[in-house]
């Protein structure tokens, strides 16, 4: 089961039409490199991107300082940036979907409901068929 918030923008000539579907849990398409730039820059999720772009610079040059590396006796300061990356990408992964509703909320998008699918391959779009079958439903 998949499990999506419903957003629609009041302001929309037709609000149902204009709705966004987020995904409710983990992006595994974060957790990939380069990939997670692509999703960032797709849902215009321009704080994320300033974000990872500034923590991936920081973390190297922080891995890879003299001072931090003659500290810490764990191995070679790749291995050092390899783990922290890895614990960043997870929560990008974990991040992504919340940035993307505080995105919609700027925009003027209200929280419209939560739609669960039963498939896992064709989800959004069943999710979007309960969500139009149910307020086609209520407003008859």
């Amino acid at each position: 089961m998949k499990t999506y918030t419903v957003h629609i923008n009041p302001k929309a000539k037709r609000p149902e039409e204009d709705a966004q579907f987020v995904p409710e849990g983990f992006s595994l398409l974060m957790f990939i490199p380069i990939v997670n730039v692509i999703v960032a820059i797709s849902r215009r999720c321009w704080l994320l991107l300033i974000a990872m772009i500034a923590i991936e610079v920081f973390t190297y040059y922080a891995t890879h300082s003299s001072y931090l590396t003659s500290k810490i006796s764990t191995g070679s300061p790749l291995q050092l940036y390899m783990a922290i990356r890895l614990a960043l990408l997870f929560f990008f992964g974990l991040w992504v979907n919340d940035f993307w509703r505080k995105k919609l909320e700027r925009r003027g998008f209200e929280f419209a409901g939560i739609v669960t699918a039963r498939s896992r391959f064709n989800s959004l779009a069943e999710a979007e068929q309960r969500f139009y079958d149910k307020l086609a439903r209520t407003t008859k």
